[in-house]
């Protein structure tokens, strides 16, 4: 491993992606073999002048046991400590630092109508608590390689060379190397996702409608007062962060009573550990009525079947064919990589901070504007290389925004 670049990739996660202030709390989850990683980053949390710093420890394995030998019952009960902690870290605002290394296959032997009722629950109690503390903390979702997720990318690599290998991908996806400055790099890359938000906010933009070779052909409304976003985030405080490392996006809010015609995935989506693949929507307004998947479609329902607005679109997301990621030619199995490839939607909760203003209006307002309500909020990919965009602004005018597969502006 080189110690270099984990230092610079620790470096980036806290100070650009979570910007860890003086005096905050940061609570750290990561899994047990990832656990030299979370020490590493939490010590630079210190050094950034972080007050505490917890870390929660997952396991797979001991979910898929628990799964497999407890009752629904029990699995839906909200413990007491789970409950505590949940408040802790809303009363505390705490920074959230995440380390993504998901196996894509950790549960695809688990009754998958058991892990989502059982998950229900505690999946409204913590959107219910962390709704209230909206735009007021940093949080930042990185990834690290584990053996089974690298063996999944590389499966044709023994598990020392496919870690190895999946490492060099990330450290290249995330523009880390020795020889240039990481931070500057990502200043520059942050620049030029504000420009296509500012082209897209300049729009003003009613609906846009999506065509492509594959079946697609869906228009989609966006929600009232509606404003895109990409890189950076900011809190009510004033202190910027990234929530994502990589990211390649820029996003809004789509309309969730408003959006017609069919949607066709393109990349496979792992969802709770199970893979669903070649996904096809059909929606009347704003609702999915009809759906399919070659695999994963059990899994799928359930997901979309989650609460009353699981199978509405809270989240609308543009990103070029041509970026790093995508260029990479790399199915990753992880959505923090593979959404960063791809145009993407999100099922589910949207972001109300992409609706200008927000802080001013209740839940019952920013819902009749079009945001979607849900407990869940689960990101799947659209993107092609022939992928058409066309917008219709409120002045009247259609506006190509994507031509085979990229921004039209950026020719």
């Amino acid at each position: 491993m080189n110690n270099v670049l984990i230092e610079k990739y620790a470096n980036l996660i806290v100070n650009v992606g979570a910007n860890v202030q003086k005096g905050q709390i940061v609570d750290i989850s990561s899994s047990l073999e990832n656990a030299w990683l979370a020490e590493i980053i939490m010590e630079k949390c210190y050094q950034a002048g972080a007050k505490f710093v917890s870390i929660q420890w997952v396991n797979d394995k001991t979910s898929v046991i628990a799964y497999k030998y407890a009752s629904l019952d029990v699995l839906k009960e909200i413990k007491p400590y789970t409950r505590a902690r949940l408040e802790w870290l809303t009363d505390n605002k705490v920074v959230r630092i995440h380390i993504d290394d998901d196996d894509p296959n950790a549960f695809k032997d688990v009754d998958s109508e058991k892990m989502a009722e059982s998950s229900k629950d505690i999946s409204k109690l913590a959107k219910d608590l962390f709704d209230k503390i909206e735009g007021e903390y940093q949080w930042c979702i990185a990834a690290a390689p584990s053996k089974k997720w690298a063996k999944q990318v590389f499966p044709n690599d023994t598990e020392e060379e496919a870690v190895q290998k999946l490492w060099n991908m990330i450290f290249k996806m995330c523009r880390i190397d020795e020889a240039t400055d990481e931070l500057a790099l990502w200043k520059e890359h942050n620049d030029k996702l504000v420009n296509r938000c500012k082209f897209l906010n300049d729009l003003d933009l009613e609906y846009v409608q999506y065509k492509n070779s594959l079946g697609t052909n869906l228009k989609v409304y966006l929600a009232d007062g509606h404003i895109w976003q990409g890189g950076k985030n900011i809190t009510k405080q004033g202190i910027d962060y990234l929530p994502n490392i990589p990211t390649e996006e820029v996003f809004s809010t789509p309309h969730a009573y408003k959006v017609d015609g069919t949607l066709v995935s393109t990349f496979p989506l792992n969802y709770n550990g199970v893979l669903i693949k070649d996904m096809r929507f059909t929606f009347k307004d704003g609702k999915v009525i009809d759906f399919s998947a070659s695999e994963g479609q059990d899994t799928l329902k359930h997901m979309l079947n989650m609460d009353e607005n699981a199978n509405r679109l809270g989240e609308i997301a543009l990103v070029p064919y041509n970026n790093p990621i995508n260029n990479s030619k790399t199915l990753f199995y992880s959505t923090l990589f593979d959404e960063n490839a791809s145009c993407h939607f999100a099922f589910g909760e949207c972001y109300n901070d992409t609706i200008k203003n927000y802080e001013k209006y209740s839940k019952e307002e920013l819902n009749k504007k079009g945001c979607n309500n849900s407990i869940i909020h689960v990101d799947f990919m659209v993107g092609s290389s022939d992928l058409s965009i066309i917008g219709h602004t409120k002045k009247g005018e259609d506006v190509v925004i994507f031509e085979n597969g990229n921004f039209a502006f950026e020719k």
